[in-house]
């Protein structure tokens, strides 16, 4: 029934970032945690942030609020969580954690049980203090499904080619998201789902029945961009990014591009509550 399909989903952006100082953390088999981790304070303001899985069994995340950190390891949204405080949406770590080597980690599946998300919870109760507890909702969501009666896809999503070890493969693995531009490498549709629910704001669940990997590029005109003085037609820059004032909406540009759309529903949805949460001790 999928209205009780609880479905959480968490954004997977890809960075690089350098090697920290390091902690020892304590590791058992029924409560999996990180065997040596790094969390330091990023002052650097506003710019790329994102967590990735590296080879050595790391997993590094760059200039995240911990609010995402939060997001990602109980696989949850942001309109999902009650009583974080304002600090943990404003300041930002950076934090290198490496896994013991009997334990192999893999990039998440969102709704999925997964070591990496129970070694997060893990690290973040242990260095953030962070205590939760979860709530049901009656919350809208949307299902993800074909747009056509012939299941045929867009043209800017195929099968996914090539070595995710390849330094150079195009895309690089993995889910990535910048101002109107969502793509991915290598991207289950679980993936997108939980891609397309952060620029939403609703859980979106992936009811394509598709399996594998896949390669997409989806370009949109976002939501809510800074208004500018006089009318104008002409492209302009935010963040770095080309917006195109004409170009297609969210739900637009998923059927034309992809080939597939959002139909909304509604149920029971899981909600995190915050009870609990301090800045991190210091290394």
């Amino acid at each position: 029934d999928p209205r009780k399909d609880l479905m959480r989903r968490a954004p997977i952006l890809l960075v690089g970032i350098a090697v920290l100082s390091v902690t020892l953390l304590a590791q058992t088999s029924a409560n999996p945690s990180f065997e040596v981790a790094s969390i330091k304070p990023n002052r650097e303001g506003l710019g790329p942030w994102g967590l990735t899985i590296q080879p050595g069994n790391r997993f590094v995340a760059t200039n995240m609020p911990l609010r995402t950190l939060i997001m990602t390891a109980h696989d949850a949204q942001d309109f999902q969580m009650i009583g974080i405080p304002d600090w943990a949406s404003r300041e930002r770590f950076d934090i290198v954690a490496t896994a013991p080597g009997d334990v192999t980690i893999t990039p998440p599946v969102p709704g999925a049980t997964s070591t990496i998300f129970q070694m997060l919870r893990a690290l973040l109760a242990d260095r953030f203090a962070l205590r939760t507890h979860t709530e049901t909702g009656e919350l809208p969501f949307y299902d993800l499904v074909f747009a056509r009666a012939d299941k045929k896809l867009g043209s800017k999503i195929m099968p996914s080619k090539g070595d995710c070890a390849d330094p150079a493969r195009t895309p690089p693995c993995g889910t990535f998201s910048h101002v109107g531009r969502l793509w991915g490498g290598a991207t289950r549709m679980s993936h997108l789902a939980g891609a397309l629910s952060n620029q939403t704001r609703r859980i979106v669940v992936d009811r394509t029945g598709l399996e594998g990997l896949f390669d997409f590029t989806l370009e949109f005109l976002p939501d809510n961009l800074p208004r500018r003085p006089g009318a104008s037609d002409q492209p302009f820059v935010v963040n770095g990014q080309t917006i195109d004032p004409n170009g297609l909406s969210l739900m637009a540009a998923l059927e034309e591009q992809l080939g597939l759309k959002l139909e909304s529903t509604k149920g029971p949805v899981e909600v995190l509550v915050i009870d609990h949460v301090e800045r991190p001790t210091e290394n």
